[in-house]
């Protein structure tokens, strides 16, 4: 299936702060299996914004999508990064990874022909025990990253 050893974190900037948890428990995994987190944040001065996007989508074996009402209202989220995504995903180059941040309508897209996290859909602000909860989504996650594994 993928070989390329990258992630793609897309998220919409209303959403900074569950970014940057997230990204605490997620990356230490990615890193032990070899992968490399990308987002936006990489992207340096003077740099081409939708030119550093398009590499970094068509690099990527992972995209792992923050999912909010926000993002689903965001056109570079949905129809630029997402889109780009699942085109990959139809070709087996690129698994999809949502994870539900806030009650949103996720479910009238794409996403609802697809497993997200948390566990039954159930949105990331909803749990009273947030940090168990990214550990469960970092557990699938391993899940997910073994499974990518044993295909390559």
């Amino acid at each position: 299936m993928m070989e390329n050893r990258k992630v793609f974190l897309s998220y919409c900037h209303e959403d900074m702060n569950d970014k940057l948890q997230i990204m605490k428990y997620l990356k230490g995994t990615l890193n032990n299996y070899g992968y490399d987190l990308w987002h936006d944040g990489e992207i340096l001065t003077g740099s081409n914004f939708i030119d550093d996007v398009s590499s970094a989508l068509e690099e990527c074996s992972i995209f792992i999508c923050l999912l909010s009402q926000d993002y689903l209202s965001s056109n570079v989220c949905m129809n630029t990064e997402l889109k780009t995504a699942i085109e990959r995903n139809e070709i087996d180059k690129t698994a999809i990874f949502p994870i539900i941040l806030s009650s949103c309508t996720w479910n009238q897209y794409v996403f609802k022909d697809i497993i997200c996290q948390p566990k039954d859909a159930k949105p990331l602000d909803k749990f009273e025990d947030r940090n168990e909860c990214l550990v469960n989504i970092n557990n699938e996650l391993v899940r997910v990253l073994d499974e990518l594994k044993k295909k390559n």
